[in-house]
């Protein structure tokens, strides 16, 4: 049933949790609506656990129960998280788990969990990918041994989940090599080239050639500049962490 699907446009964990999800429910049961909501119960799970997760840290910031239970409600039933997450199937609430989860254990200073949780959530989906200038500024502020020892656990987990698997599963990477850039050269959504489709020019982003495509590495790049002494706490971490994810949408094509 699924013979005419050549690829998945994510990194291999997700497509690898797919495949295990699908052993145990459609190969199953053969029925598209319980495989659909297996899918669905990943993700649903995160968006929970986000729930409880975001509770704890405000608990740990001092904030009072009136807002925390407004923080914890807003998450669990806005209809937008809903609609892009349970109802649509994104994966962004489980990378969002993995990003605050680990800025929470690189602030009580368990660093190897903290870049494993981190390297996970940028092999799940690249959107966490500007977590990182953000968080090698925090550890280097600690130490200069930490931040070599982040960055290469961070690289290494990354490297096992996205890299190993064509190896051990002897997958064929023609098609990702293809189609490196699709995720950079695409226009619409949040981003600037979005104000500039009314006018109707053809494929604007390639009038520019790739250097356009890369634009938010060296916005990314200046950020961080900027922001090289202002990452002192955990509450620095969330917000400039936020700031560092915005960019890169609004840069990226």
């Amino acid at each position: 049933m699924f013979q005419d699907i050549t690829s998945i446009g994510y990194p291999p964990p997700w497509p690898i949790l797919l495949g295990l999800i699908y052993l145990v429910s459609f190969k199953i049961f053969p029925n598209l609506l319980v495989y659909n909501l297996a899918i669905k119960i990943p993700i649903i799970a995160a968006n929970i656990t986000l729930v409880f997760l975001v509770g704890k840290i405000l608990q740990r910031l001092k904030a009072n129960q009136k807002s925390i239970r407004i923080a914890q409600v807003f998450l669990l039933f806005n209809p937008f998280l809903l609609l892009t997450t349970s109802a649509w199937g994104q994966i962004d609430s489980i990378v969002a788990l993995l990003v605050i989860s680990s800025l929470l254990m690189l602030d009580t200073k368990k660093f190897a969990l903290s870049a494993i949780l981190l390297g996970t959530a940028i092999s799940f989906k690249p959107i966490a990918l500007p977590v990182l200038p953000v968080v090698y500024l925090f550890v280097f502020m600690n130490s200069r041994g930490n931040m070599i020892r982040y960055l290469l656990i961070s690289l290494l987990t990354i490297l096992i989940l996205c890299i190993t698997p064509y190896f051990i599963f002897g997958w064929n990477p023609t098609i990702i090599l293809q189609h490196w850039n699709a995720h950079l050269n695409m226009n619409g959504g949040l981003s600037w080239i979005t104000v500039l489709q009314p006018l109707d020019i053809p494929n604007f982003p390639f009038l520019f050639g790739w250097p356009i495509w890369f634009l938010w590495v060296p916005a990314l790049g200046i950020a961080t500049w900027f922001l090289r002494r202002r990452v002192k706490d955990f509450t620095d971490l969330i917000r400039i962490s936020i700031g560092m994810v915005l960019l890169f949408y609004v840069t990226r094509t």
